[in-house]
């Protein structure tokens, strides 16, 4: 075979063939319209929910970030500070209350400490806890939530349907110490107490004798848990009940009109501390333990 010794015998010759670079795509009107387009769709996008907010007449802030609020109080006063929480958690969705039982010394100084949002106060400010808080008042605030009524009580036998208030105050205060003197049978009496330092018991003591007066001598000092069943089995027996303690075993006496024209029923206090520079949420809690007066 001829061979034309331009190229190896028995080798094909390669030709590279090099794409040319397409010439550049002119801009067209269609392609503007595009870009406004898409401008417009993401303007859209982004505020629609602007638009809707105020439509509505909602805030178009974003939404808050979820929040914990920590209360402090009383097992007597759970059921009560659990349907408020209902009321709350169901008005603010993102929230939560978490509720801690504790007597007021144990509330006031989870507030103190800032371990609580909320301390639930039920009579006035416990003995012990007066100083600190004097020492905090400019930091803190008491919100009234209720005044509770505190009746007086005795045994089941007793005769007495209802009572002068300034004679159950000579009663605590000593000055009486005989059901004769009320027109009931012959026979001593026995004020029952619960601890005069915090809570019901100091809000009875103060109602009956002042904050620095003086109980009876022959005052028993008593639980609340036993209240019941002390008065029950005290022939001569007269206490005092919150709302939650009255029972079958207690007979209520109706307070009248002494010669003072006073015939108001002792009270305590229902009250909500709070920190001044609490969140607003801890406000808004507040407001819903106000609107739940009169629940037990």
């Amino acid at each position: 075979m001829a061979h034309d010794g331009r190229t190896p015998h028995g080798v094909r010759p390669c030709v590279l063939a090099l794409a040319r670079s397409p010439a550049p795509r002119q801009r067209v009107p269609g392609d503007v319209a595009d870009l406004y387009a898409r401008t417009l769709m993401s303007i859209f996008r982004f505020c629609l929910p602007a638009v809707l907010c105020l439509a509505l007449g909602k805030t178009c802030a974003a939404e808050p970030d979820a929040i914990t609020l920590h209360v402090r109080a009383a097992a007597e006063l759970a059921p009560r500070l659990q349907a408020a929480a209902e009321r709350y958690m169901t008005l603010h969705r993102r929230a939560s209350v978490v509720i801690v039982r504790g007597g007021s010394v144990f509330a006031l100084k989870s507030l103190l400490h800032e371990s609580a949002d909320v301390a639930m106060v039920y009579g006035p400010p416990p003995l012990v806890m007066r100083e600190a808080l004097r020492e905090r008042r400019n930091s803190l605030d008491s919100v009234l939530i209720e005044q509770l009524p505190l009746t007086p009580v005795v045994h089941p036998g007793n005769p007495l349907r209802e009572i002068r208030l300034d004679h159950l105050r000579a009663i605590f205060a000593g000055d009486i110490q005989d059901w004769r003197v009320l027109g009931g049978p012959a026979g001593p009496m026995t004020p029952l107490v619960e601890t005069p330092t915090y809570g019901v018991g100091l809000a009875w003591k103060e109602a009956m004798v002042g904050e620095r007066g003086r109980l009876a001598r022959s005052a028993r000092l008593i639980t609340a848990e036993d209240k019941a069943k002390e008065v029950a089995r005290t022939p001569g027996a007269i206490s005092f009940a919150a709302p939650w303690q009255l029972s079958p075993g207690l007979k209520p006496l109706r307070i009248v009109a002494d010669t003072t024209g006073q015939a108001r029923l002792p009270s305590a206090a229902l009250s909500a501390w709070i920190r001044r520079d609490c969140p607003p949420a801890v406000h808004a809690f507040v407001k819903t333990l106000r609107t739940g007066q009169g629940e037990s």
